[in-house]
């Protein structure tokens, strides 16, 4: 009965659940989610009206054309089931203007009409709009394709104000009705699947309530004579063992856990145990969900593991699930064995074996392996080479059948049998000469040293082997070779020596290359001898060398860095890789020394690089940031030149404003000047190369350096009168003279003075090296001079190099000079450069002289008074209004028809829709949307022949090709004059 009653009342629950709430519940959400799309269609059907109005306010179509296309496109929208539902629209004055099924009531008052009942529906509708703008109405109305069925309906009316209009949308009652009763039926049948099963599944729980209750008596006594089992198997384990429940906190913990980990069992026990490292953390919680997942029984991996005082051991964990009766997961069993040394060992013989692929592969003699019978297990390249078989062909062959001649297959087996009989546990140490022959059947002479050692319980042979042709015919009283120790000591381009108790006994050539000594200076000394003298005194130096080399006898090679002298005194930097190696039974030290020094040094200059990198990019942003506001920045200036030129046409002002206005229109100018040098400084812009006066440019850079210098700093000028003009980019002539006056300030760091000084100088003969070489003639001189630190001949000689220099980390890059060094070369120019350590610096720029004297040079531009149209239309494009509108006056008090569009889409539009093409198009290059550049194709697409004028804010040298070559007649920059716009445009339209 305990299961029973509550099915039966589970049942009488749900029945009162779903009649007497959820139903109810889901034939108002029903309702209420047609009432939204209802909403929702209205918008679309206002949406189209919107669309219509646009085009009729813009003027494309009358306001019938436009009423017209409206009703039409909405009289074919349909929705619902199969279609029925449908828009009809009446305005305020009860006029029924469209109905898609009644249209005999079309244009005719529906004032009085009423619905069966008697409702006057269209008046509810217009009383709706009235008051709130839009609602719901519900009358009875005729079914779609019967007349005289009628059926009650429920609509959603909206205001349409701009033509005073409703829409109007419905649906049928019935339709919901229909749908909330496919949904009662859908829920009875889920009910009665699911109250089946809920009676068996009672009966059938009442009998395994009886089954459970005899079982758990019977597994109480088996769980306690199982823990007994396994907590003795538990405190008897040498490794640590953990019990967790299935919530992962420990339930046991056995002794040996607290003698590796450090944590007794109270302090864990009902906790869960955070000692697994964050790197471990993901398998083993991968672990922990294979093991639940069902995936495996047992999981043995290897991890990593924290003690209590923090250090990390390698552990090998093994893990189980324990289970109930019914297999369900209770727990897991974790056993960990601490595998810590092991690793080590591991490890060390990875590297070792990584050592001989190293050496092996690199080597130039071929080295070979064989096994105890004599067949071929390793075969290195330089083999390859030698015998001109591949790995694959010579691997498990007979050394001697594949190397030797016939005749010489006793030799081979000679020295074999001598490695077989001496070679267990030593080196052979015997080198010996042989015939060889090649894959192609050619003989020649080889040496070959032997050496043993034991390989997975076998011993086997290494062996050296070197072509000796060669020294045979050069020597023929050399027969013996050295072995492969001496081979690999005397070959290495490292300083390699042998220590026996602390003392040098041997070095190869490169070592005595190394210290500058012969070995026999070499021999007997100690590398502590080596250590430079300011640290020759510390014990430090003593302390790190022996405990290297205690580590290095141990078995454990060194590899460490280590400062060393020379025996001239000077000081370099090296790598030290100490290895133990047995020779005859003794333990010698195996010392290669590598010369980092140059190593270092590019390290060094890697970060300088890193550094200038990092500036470099901080000016890419710079210049960024300055062509991302060039476009919007010169555009405001359009706008506040275009104003100021507007109000100087007024005749009333006075001679005062006048020149105000005057002042403000010069200094929209510089503002614009401003904005291109920045584009210049930052490389946004190509240089513009033209006649110069070099006096005004040097003036101009030294008050912007009066400015950003240090106060202690003094500028002075020395400029020659009537100096001839240069021909170069006035932007990069003043950015040269900005960062030669910023590399005298870091010259100058408590304070001096800077001259800058111009003349005309006459060279009567070739003088400079390439790429500054100058012929004999007339160049005007700019000597930059300041009263600093000076520069030592190392500096000096380098300074225009953009990889060198001496400022430090975060103070910069030192690529000022190599920039001047740049434009000096760009403009053809040369640059010499004078100084001495406390006597200042000197920068000599000679330029050549252009072509045009100075009087010509920058000559202010010839206004004329400009001419008037004749009535020819012009479409104004741009994004910004103000600019639209002002040029549009302009353009219309001198005699031009001017029309206006804020994008290019507009434009197309408007163009389209014209009997004639406009006679010119003025468009800016830099508007959202689609863009001035497509703009512009698609115009000229449409119009082939048509006068496009494109104009921007900052737009690129390629930007401005792409469009003359795309079409365009003409290019103007903003911020423009009307003048100058004026000129262009009689230009182009003549």
């Amino acid at each position: 009965m305990g299961i029973f009653i509550p099915a039966f009342l589970c049942i009488a629950l749900f029945g009162a659940i779903g009649f007497g709430y959820v139903l109810p519940g889901f034939e108002k959400a029903i309702m209420l989610k047609k009432k939204e799309m209802l909403k929702q269609l209205s918008r679309t059907a206002i949406s189209i009206l919107e669309t219509y109005n646009k085009k009729e306010k813009q003027g494309v179509l009358t306001l019938y054309q436009a009423q017209k296309a409206a009703l039409a496109q909405i009289r074919d929208l349909r929705y619902g089931e199969d279609g029925k539902d449908y828009f009809w629209v009446n305005d305020l004055s009860y006029n029924l203007l469209m109905h898609p099924y009644r249209t005999e009531l079309e244009n005719t008052s529906v004032y009085d009409y009423t619905d069966p009942q008697g409702k006057y529906l269209f008046r509810d509708m217009v009383k709706v709009v009235q008051s709130t703008g839009e609602g719901f109405v519900q009358y009875e109305w005729q079914w779609k394709d019967d007349p005289q069925r009628t059926a009650p309906k429920l609509s959603y009316v909206k205001e349409f104000k701009p033509w005073d209009w409703i829409i109007g949308t419905g649906i049928y009652l019935e339709d919901v009705k229909a749908e909330m009763a496919r949904m009662e039926k859908r829920f009875i049948s889920t009910g009665i699947f699911i109250l089946i099963p809920i009676g068996l599944l009672a009966g059938y729980l009442t009998y395994r309530q009886y089954q459970s209750e005899k079982a758990t008596k019977e597994a109480m006594l088996a769980y306690k004579h199982t823990k007994e089992k396994y907590e003795a198997v538990f405190l008897s384990s040498p490794d640590p063992v953990i019990v967790y429940d299935h919530t992962g906190r420990a339930e046991y913990i056995s002794p040996a856990f607290t003698r590796l980990f450090g944590w007794k069992p109270e302090e864990l026990i009902g906790s869960r145990i955070d000692f697994v490292p964050p790197e471990n953390k993901a398998e083993t919680m991968q672990a922990i969900k294979l093991l639940y997942a069902g995936k495996t029984e047992h999981l043995p991996f290897e991890s990593k593991r924290l003690t209590k005082d923090g250090r990390v051991i390698d552990v090998s964990v093994s893990a189980a699930m324990y289970k109930d009766t019914e297999k369900i997961p209770m727990g897991m069993v974790v056993n960990l064995t601490d595998i810590t040394q092991r690793k080590i060992v591991e490890e060390a013989l990875k590297d070792s074996e990584r050592k001989f692929r190293s050496i092996s592969a690199n080597a130039l003699d071929g080295i070979v392996m064989i096994d105890h019978e004599g067949k071929i297990t390793f075969w290195n390249k330089a083999a390859g080479r030698m015998f001109g078989y591949s790995e694959n062909e010579a691997l498990g062959r007979d050394l001697h059948l594949l190397l030797a001649p016939a005749k010489y297959h006793s030799a081979y087996q000679v020295a074999f049998e001598v490695f077989k009989k001496n070679g267990k546990g030593a080196i052979v140490g015997r080198v010996t000469e042989l015939i060889a022959k090649k894959k192609d059947g050619s003989e020649f002479s080889i040496e070959i040293s032997i050496n043993a050692l034991r390989l997975r319980g076998e011993w086997c042979a290494v062996g050296i082997i070197r072509d000796i042709t060669q020294r045979k015919e050069a020597d023929e009283a050399l027969r013996e070779s050295e072995s492969r120790y001496r081979a690999l000591f005397e070959s290495g381009y490292d300083g390699m020596f042998l220590l026996i108790d602390g003392v040098y006994a041997d070095c190869n050539l490169a070592a005595e290359k190394m210290f500058g000594l012969k070995s026999e200076k070499l021999i007997g000394t100690k590398p502590l001898d080596y250590v430079p003298a300011k640290q020759a005194g510390g014990h430090e130096s003593t302390r790190l060398w022996h405990k290297y080399t205690e580590k290095a006898l141990s078995g454990e090679p060194q590899f460490f860095n280590w400062r060393q002298q020379r025996f001239d005194g000077s000081e370099f930097d090296t790598e030290v890789n100490l290895n133990v190696i047995t020779v005859r039974g003794n333990l010698i030290l195996l010392s290669v020394v590598r010369d980092i020094t140059g190593r270092i040094q590019s390290e060094k200059r890697q970060a300088q690089l890193e550094a200038q990198l990092q500036q470099a990019q901080k000016m890419e942003a710079v210049g960024t940031l300055a062509s991302g506001i060039a476009h919007d920045f010169n555009n405001i200036l359009q706008i506040i030149t275009s104003d100021i030129q507007l109000m100087k046409k007024d005749s009333q002002r006075s001679v005062e404003d006048l020149e105000h206005l005057e002042q403000m229109d010069r200094e929209v100018q510089r503002a614009s000047d401003l904005v291109r040098r920045m584009l210049t400084f930052s490389r946004k812009v190509d240089p513009h190369f033209k006649p110069l006066d070099l006096n005004h440019r040097v003036s101009l850079a030294s008050e912007i350096l009066r400015r950003s210098l240090d106060p202690m700093i003094e500028i002075r000028l020395d400029l020659a009168e009537n100096l001839k003009s240069i021909k170069g980019d006035a932007n990069q002539v003043e950015q040269l003279v900005l960062n030669l006056g910023s590399n005298a300030r870091d010259a100058m760091p408590e304070g001096g003075t800077l001259f800058f000084s111009t003349r005309l100088k006459m060279l009567t003969d070739e003088r400079g090296k390439p790429p500054f070489k100058l012929s004999s003639g007339e160049y005007v001189l700019l000597e930059v001079r300041d009263t600093g630190m000076g520069m030592d001949p190392e500096t000096k000689e380098h300074v225009f190099d953009p990889f060198y220099t001496t400022k430090e980390v975060g103070k910069g890059t030192g690529l000022g000079l190599s920039m001047v060094y740049g434009i000096v070369k760009a403009h053809g120019a040369s640059i010499e450069c004078e100084s001495e350590p406390g006597e200042g610096t000197v920068f000599s720029i000679y330029w050549p002289v252009a072509a045009k004297v100075a009087g010509e040079v920058e000559k202010a531009k010839e206004v004329k008074q400009p001419e008037k149209g004749k009535g020819e239309t012009i479409l104004l494009v741009d994004d910004e209004k103000a600019i639209t509108d002002m040029t549009g006056q302009m353009l219309s008090e001198f005699g031009y028809q001017v029309l206006t569009s804020g994008s290019g889409e507009e434009a197309l539009d408007l163009v389209g829709e014209l009997d004639d093409p406009p006679a010119l198009v003025i468009l800016d290059l830099g508007m959202p949307g689609m863009g001035g550049s497509r703009a512009l194709k698609e115009l000229l697409r449409i119009e082939p022949g048509l006068k496009v004028i494109v104009a921007s804010g900052y737009a690129s040298e390629a930007k401005i090709r792409e469009s003359l070559v795309a079409g365009a007649v003409d290019f103007v920059a903003k911020p423009y004059r009307f003048v100058d716009m004026l000129e262009t445009i009689k230009n182009v339209l003549s």
